[in-house]
């Protein structure tokens, strides 16, 4: 089962805060699902969320993920205020060199707050958010999703077959059929 997901999708939150807990105990621990998570890009926010996701490498990239989902409306909060009441910060943090970019971008929106209080510090923030051969590999991720025919997210694959399911509802009765 392969999730393209977006950290600022407000869908893909209640997907992971009311399904995951379900799909993870039946079907992900029990070994009848191997469940992958692929970053889908909706926004220049996405960038910034995304590597701080991956910043504390691949054991804490669920349980970062998961709280960013969990927290999303207060960390999505002060980037909704400048974006509406103070565009020109946005503007130029955004207008830093590319290695630069998604850290001005983190800090002026409060994002780095939110991480730092998770154990990612500012140092380690830096290093990450300037990696743009990561960020190339988010960009990458994002447009072969989209190749396959990702136009929103959450987007699910089953055995490569795309879902018409983005919610628990819909999805358990597809995976109870797939792992019989």
């Amino acid at each position: 089962l392969i999730e393209y997901g977006a950290v600022t999708c407000s869908h893909c939150a209640e997907f992971e805060q009311t399904a995951f807990e379900p799909l993870k105990a039946q079907y992900i621990d029990t070994g009848k699902v191997r469940f992958e998570l692929r970053n889908f890009l909706l926004n220049q926010f996405d960038v910034p969320i995304t590597m701080l996701t991956r910043c504390a490498g691949a054991d804490q990239f669920f349980p970062l993920t998961e709280e960013v989902f969990a927290n999303q409306e207060a960390l999505m909060a002060p980037v909704i205020e400048i974006s509406q009441n103070n565009p020109q910060v946005l503007e130029q943090a955004v207008s830093a060199p590319p290695n630069e970019r998604f850290y001005n971008l983190a800090k002026v929106s409060g994002m780095l707050n939110f991480f730092k209080e998770r154990g990612i510090s500012d140092a380690d923030a830096r290093t990450c958010l300037g990696d743009t051969d990561a960020v190339e590999k988010l960009v990458n991720m994002t447009q072969a999703g989209a190749t396959k025919g990702v136009t929103g997210t959450p987007t699910f694959y089953m055995n490569g077959e795309k879902l018409p399911a983005n919610t628990w509802e819909a999805m358990e009765p597809l995976l109870v059929a797939a792992t019989k």
